[in-house]
């Protein structure tokens, strides 16, 4: 995904497979469909939104750390 802050990468087999989360656990909770998809700020993630819903430093790491994680330069 395109972003400001370096592109995103999303793999659903690191959540998928090497995290082994089922599709109910974000799917349509979290995401809905790629129709519906609307774009989100860090700061909204790190209110509990998108990916950080999860990636809240309990459940999984804080989208404050690790950001090469995510964003590719």
């Amino acid at each position: 995904m395109k972003n400001d802050g370096g592109d995103t990468v999303f793999s659903h087999a690191t959540h998928v497979v090497d995290a082994g989360l089922k599709c109910r656990e974000c799917h349509p909770k979290l995401y809905t469909n790629t129709r519906q998809h609307r774009a989100v700020t860090m700061a909204m993630m790190e209110q509990g939104q998108s990916c950080g819903a999860c990636h809240d430093g309990k459940a999984a790491f804080s989208v404050k750390e690790r950001c090469e994680s995510c964003h590719q330069q």
